[in-house]
């Protein structure tokens, strides 16, 4: 069914990521990309915080001020319940930017105060993520990451109901695709994995 097709294409990413990472061990992009989608695939089986923290770190030896792999390893040290680690990550993400995170890490780092029990300013770090977040497409794996982080928190929102029922109708798999290959979706794992791919055809 839908949810299959969905495993499948996420499956088949991944297979791609993994191939351009071992190919092109020292290209930063493939490691970023596979970092990436290790630590944030909505499709939560597939993820890897180890593995993906590994990738990171490998990719930071090569763009140590960078500040996207910075919030990747923080994400994925979320992901490895590492808190501590993950604050300095993020904050040094946030020093390189010169400015806030993408609204989908700072969503990451609002779980990270949360769950290391500074409620009060991870709630205000989730109010500020969703007041942006609001006024942005409705993106597929956007809506899934909020929905994760508000379960997390106990947070229940139209968002979350939402999101439940599509999930119960089909509706959210039905979608899946289409959202993955936009290409206005920066962030989308479709599109990290095209420009990976992409970027090994310039090379050669």
């Amino acid at each position: 069914g839908k949810h299959q097709e969905a495993a499948d294409t996420y499956r088949e990413a991944f297979e791609a990521f993994e191939a351009l990472a071992a190919d092109y061990p020292d290209v930063t992009r493939h490691l970023d990309h596979l970092a990436y989608v290790l630590a944030t695939c909505p499709a939560q089986q597939f993820r890897d915080p180890q593995r993906s923290m590994e990738f990171a770190r490998r990719a930071l030896q090569h763009a140590p001020q960078n500040a996207d792999l910075w919030s990747v390893l923080g994400t994925a040290q979320v992901g490895a319940r590492d808190y501590k680690s993950a604050f300095d990550s993020f904050k040094t993400a946030h020093r390189i930017a010169g400015g806030e995170l993408p609204v989908h890490y700072q969503l990451w780092v609002a779980l990270a105060h949360w769950e290391s029990g500074e409620q009060e300013h991870g709630r205000q770090i989730y109010e500020d993520a969703i007041e942006e977040l609001e006024s942005m497409p409705r993106e597929i794996e956007l809506q899934a990451w909020r929905t994760e982080v508000e379960r997390a928190m106990g947070i229940r929102t139209e968002s979350s109901d939402d999101a439940s029922q599509e999930s119960q109708s089909g509706s959210t798999d039905q979608s899946t695709e289409s959202e993955l290959t936009d290409p206005e979706d920066k962030g989308s794992i479709d599109n990290r994995e095209q420009d990976s791919i992409q970027g090994s055809i310039e090379e050669g």
